[in-house]
């Protein structure tokens, strides 16, 4: 399903696209000007090393950078009901290649995982993930997506390893409450979660809610 949230809330649809997370301000000035805090002017530049909405800056240039982490998983084995999926790391491949290319994100800042590198194994995913968001400062931007199979069980969304069991998706999956931990952790983010699964709706409301 299609799930979109906009500062945590989330709504589903019911075709099999992309959910993402946005965070932004809702804040529009009533009288028609732009209206400036009292402790700050519109002029005043931010300090050194500090961090604003949207930015991380240094000598009041914006250093912050964008990230993203892409995850796309075919050829499960255990999952011969649902099918083996053929196109997930293909998607992320090209998703890659329009965020260097057309999206102004930094090559080496853009971590793809799926069997063209090495199997999509839960090992494999846990690693890339607790790697990627070591790295990332905050005022940073983030995106995190994932093309695959999805299970939910007793309220819990669960993104699936190659080596997934379906018959046991809390040993073997990986709680999509994990992601939102890490981008909890890390202040001034701005996110965006791409989720490509079934049961991508599974993460609203609740602790489970990115």
């Amino acid at each position: 399903g299609i799930a979109m949230a906009y500062e945590f809330r989330v709504s589903t649809l019911c075709i099999p696209i992309f959910w993402m997370i946005l965070g932004c301000s809702s804040s529009v000035p009533t009288t028609g000007e732009i209206e400036v805090p009292d402790d700050r002017t519109d002029t005043e530049e931010p300090q050194v090393g500090s961090v604003t909405k949207g930015g991380r800056f240094d000598d009041g240039i914006d250093v912050s950078q964008q990230w993203a982490l892409l995850i796309g998983v075919t050829g499960y084995e255990r999952f011969q009901r649902l099918g083996k999926l053929k196109y997930c790391d293909r998607d992320m491949e090209r998703l890659a290649d329009a965020l260097t290319s057309l999206g102004g994100y930094d090559s080496e800042n853009v971590v793809v995982v799926s069997a063209k590198d090495a199997l999509p194994t839960r090992e494999v995913i846990l690693t890339a993930i607790r790697n990627f968001f070591d790295k990332i400062q905050p005022g940073d931007t983030v995106l995190f997506a994932f093309s695959g199979h999805g299970l939910a069980r007793d309220g819990v969304g669960y993104l699936m390893p190659v080596d997934g069991d379906p018959e046991n998706s809390a040993a073997s999956g990986i709680a999509i409450s994990l992601v939102h931990q890490h981008l909890q952790r890390i202040p001034d983010l701005t996110k965006f979660v791409v989720i490509d699964a079934c049961h991508s709706g599974s993460a609203k409301g609740g602790n489970e809610a990115l």
